[in-house]
């Protein structure tokens, strides 16, 4: 059977999923499901659902649906816009094929089901995730987040975590080459970064068709230099711009609800760390001390949960909140200590 895809909320237009930590949102390594091939697998499965309803068969497909509490809270909103249908997901053999759906639709010389996401979570970040069902919602998604107006809310567990109870936080971040991260691009950093990469440039140019320096002579290897400017930052420089709220505080563990402004790569692991307030669970970001916090607590996944959306519905016109509770039991007790939650 295929990992869980658990729905929020569903209508014409929009499928709302809670992503689990782990769970890539897609292009997932083989032998394993992300979301989008597990959305497309529960769209199609529910394609044969209602063909085989109207051929008198019944329902083969389950999986775990959380939407119910979404409608029960917010009935008024999405009254009309609701399809109360039993949701599915294919069988145990897609799973881990990304693809599946493709070949069964080509075979069958029909479409695959059309999903869409205009923003991504990081895999060990849990939270929700607004899918758009067909290419209007999707534009129409995309124009909010590029114009700001979709609210996206975070909880986060942090090493130490901010002196203030509240703040503003905006940096410079950049990609670095070669290396799945980012990092906070500071004013002399800058600078210093433009002499290096000219420097090495200039080192390039000048040793351009010699054979690499033996070991130990004075000379620069080229092969090094190679090194040393994959290693250096590079890319477009983005603006990052997130604000706080501390909302409970345990030693040296302080929880965090953030909303974010811009959604830049790592952005709010990398900006926490860089000010010494790493996020507990996260390895990439992470101090010495955190990690050893992290180690004596037994959290393994990242404390980041994205567990609010606000968007304005793209046919009614609607503002629309989707929430989850998280399953990080480490920020759920947090919660549970500031009454958040019950």
């Amino acid at each position: 059977m295929t990992r869980d895809l658990r729905i929020v909320y569903e209508d014409e237009d929009l499928l709302v999923c809670h992503k689990m930590a782990g769970m890539a949102t897609e292009g997932a390594r083989a032998g394993k499901m992300d979301l989008i091939s597990a959305a497309r697998n529960h769209l199609a499965c529910r394609m044969r659902e209602d063909s085989m309803r109207r051929q008198g068969g019944k329902s083969f497909c389950g999986i775990r649906d959380e939407s119910a509490d979404f409608k029960r809270q917010n009935s008024d909103d999405s009254k009309g816009r609701q399809r109360n249908l039993p949701p599915c997901v294919a069988g145990a053999e897609n799973q881990g094929k990304s693809s599946s759906v493709d070949r069964v639709a080509k075979r069958r010389g029909s479409s695959a089901p059309y999903v869409a996401t205009v923003n991504r979570l990081d895999q060990p970040v849990e939270g929700v995730l607004v899918l758009a069902k067909n290419k209007k919602a999707a534009t129409h998604l995309s124009e909010q987040i590029k114009d700001r107006t979709a609210g996206k809310y975070y909880y986060a567990l942090c090493y130490r975590g901010p002196a203030d109870e509240s703040g503003v936080l905006e940096d410079d971040l950049i990609r670095i080459v070669d290396d799945n991260r980012a990092a906070v691009l500071h004013p002399d950093d800058r600078e210093k970064a433009k002499k290096e990469t000219a420097a090495l440039d200039s080192n390039m140019k000048a040793d351009k068709g010699k054979a690499p320096a033996p070991a130990g002579d004075g000379n620069v290897d080229v092969r090094a230099q190679e090194i040393k400017k994959r290693r250096a930052p590079s890319g477009d420089v983005k603006h990052a711009k997130l604000s706080y709220e501390v909302i409970s505080r345990d030693g040296d563990k302080a929880l965090l609800r953030i909303k974010l402004d811009t959604g830049r790569f790592h952005q709010i692991r990398v900006q926490l760390s860089d000010r010494g307030w790493p996020i507990l669970g996260d390895e990439k970001y992470g101090s010495d001390e955190s990690r050893q916090m992290s180690e004596n607590l037994g959290i393994q996944n990242v404390c980041l949960v994205a567990y609010k959306t606000v968007i304005t519905h793209p046919s009614s016109g609607k503002r629309m909140e989707f929430e989850i509770t998280p399953d990080n039991e480490a920020i759920r007790e947090a919660l549970r200590d500031c009454s958040d939650i019950t």
